[in-house]
């Protein structure tokens, strides 16, 4: 009895044994899945840390967003009115180029003709000396004349040349408002009746008077607005 006692006691012990062992071993597989689970904990915990921050990040982001779509309303208002008042300014700036254009045309159609009025006084001018040099060749003629020579006929020929010469270059220099072919020729014309007079009184006294000859060819050179040559 004894022996069968200590060997069911035994028998006892040893399945005691080996439940405690399960039981050790279910400790320490709950104990590492505890720790598991506490490192998984950590882990969300700082995720969830992490989250906190990013959701107060976003918060502050959205408050900046809404500032600045309030101030993007705000500035729509001046932006507007900026963006007519650039498109004023290309239709100014538009008017402006093809005025200034225009303007530059006419600038050039300026120079063109100024131009072409230079070259035509210039050559005015030039037939001008030319006629003056002729003026005094002719008084130099007309002290020079012999006593019997033809006076009548010496100052027709120089009153109607000079008479042409004066009625060709009015009518050139009408542009530049020179004075009237009437006040140009006047004094000419009225300088030959005395010359001829003049003449005529030489010829019944004969001597000569170059005074006459000179006084035409003088008034001929008033006539053009300039001073008169001397008759020396």
């Amino acid at each position: 009895m004894r022996v069968s006692n200590e060997e069911a006691k035994k028998v006892e012990i040893s399945k005691l044994q080996k439940m405690l062992e399960a039981l050790n071993l279910e400790l320490d597989a709950a104990k590492l899945a505890k720790i598991n689970e506490c490192n998984k904990n950590a882990v969300l915990q700082n995720q969830f840390e992490l989250s906190v921050k990013e959701k107060s990040a976003l918060k502050r982001e959205l408050v900046a967003v809404d500032e600045l779509r309030k101030e993007n309303a705000q500035l729509k208002v001046p932006l507007d009115a900026f963006e007519k008042k650039c498109t004023t300014l290309e239709l100014e700036l538009m008017n402006a180029q093809k005025g200034r254009d225009e303007t530059m045309e006419k600038l050039r159609e300026s120079e063109q003709k100024c131009s072409q009025l230079e070259q035509n006084e210039k050559r005015l001018e030039e037939k001008l000396l030319n006629l003056e040099d002729e003026n005094h060749v002719l008084r130099q003629k007309a002290l020079s004349t012999p006593l019997k020579s033809n006076r009548p006929g010496f100052a027709k020929s120089i009153s109607e040349k000079y008479s042409s010469a004066i009625a060709s270059r009015t009518e050139r220099k009408t542009i530049f408002e020179s004075p009237t072919p009437t006040k140009l020729i006047a004094p000419f014309t009225l300088s030959l009746p005395d010359s001829r007079r003049s003449n005529k009184l030489t010829a019944e006294r004969q001597q000569v008077d170059p005074v006459a000859p000179m006084f035409c060819l003088k008034s001929y050179t008033f006539s053009f607005g300039h001073p008169a040559i001397s008759g020396e």
